[in-house]
Parts: C-alpha cells; sequence; structure tokens
C-alpha cells in the first residue's frame, strides 16, 4: 500500500511543483513523500522511480505530440541522430533516477527521526554465545548416524 500512496503522491507533487518551478523540484518532491511515507530505502527508490518515469515520459511525450516532434528531432540530430523514441527514453529515464533519488534520500530521512520503527540489530543478550556452539557441537558429535 506505502508503494502505490508514493507513486500516486510523487506523481501529483511533481507535478504541481513542475508547473511552477524548475525541473529539479521533481527530486524535490520525491524527497518530500519519501520523508512522509517511508519504507525502506530500495522500495522508496522504486516508487519514485516509477513516479518519476511515468510523469516525465508522459510529459514528454504530450509535448513531442503537440510539436509533432520537431523539437526531438533536432536534438536526436545533435546527439548524432539519434531518434524520437530515443530522445524520450533518455528523457524517462533522467526523471526516473532524479525521482527515486529523491525519494531514498527522503525515506533515509523518515528513518532517521523513525529509529523505534527500523529493525535494530541484537543486543549481546539476544547473540547466542560462544558456549551454545560448544553445545551443538558436542550433541552432534554425540549423535549416530550409521
Amino acid at each position: 500500500m506505502k508503494f502505490l500512496i508514493g507513486i500516486v503522491a510523487t506523481i501529483l507533487l511533481g507535478g504541481i511543483f513542475q508547473t511552477f518551478f524548475p525541473f529539479w523540484t521533481l527530486a524535490a518532491a520525491a524527497f518530500i513523500v519519501g520523508m512522509f511515507v517511508g519504507g525502506k530505502g530500495i522500495q522508496a527508490f522504486l516508487y519514485g522511480a516509477i513516479a518519476g518515469f511515468l510523469l516525465w515520459g508522459g510529459y514528454a511525450l504530450m509535448i513531442d505530440l503537440a510539436n509533432e516532434g520537431i523539437l526531438s528531432n533536432r536534438f536526436g540530430n545533435l546527439l548524432r541522430g539519434l531518434g524520437r523514441p530515443t530522445i524520450l527514453l533518455f528523457t524517462t529515464l533522467i526523471g526516473g533516477l532524479l525521482s527515486g533519488f529523491g525519494a531514498m534520500t527522503g525515506s533515509f530521512l523518515y528513518q532517521i527521526f523513525n529509529k523505534n520503527k527500523i529493525d535494530a540489530p541484537p543486543t549481546i543478550d539476544e547473540e547466542i554465545e560462544y558456549k551454545d556452539f560448544k553445545n551443538l557441537r558436542k550433541e552432534w558429535d554425540d549423535q549416530d548416524f550409521a
């Protein structure tokens, strides 16, 4: 459920931010969503990346179709003849990475402030002591497997 909430919230907040501010605000929007939604690092990166991929991919495709591919063709010619689909794919990948790293950074901040919700490593009292391994070894040697 966190995953779907993270995707939808990042798309909505990123779309609002990108309407009024520069391109990099997608990372800020993903950071804010990652900070409030949380999740482990890779989970936050994935929902941020999927949201950025969908947002920038859809927006780039909309702009490309509106101007009949003029801008993407010219930009592709600058990059040694890359086609429209390749330029659109690069755009979506950059948006996905930007948003994914922003969400992952926000989730790390969430984990710092919510340490009680994170699995802590076992304490010394909870660890198995060496003598327990010696007893297991003795029991193993006493058994007859033949």
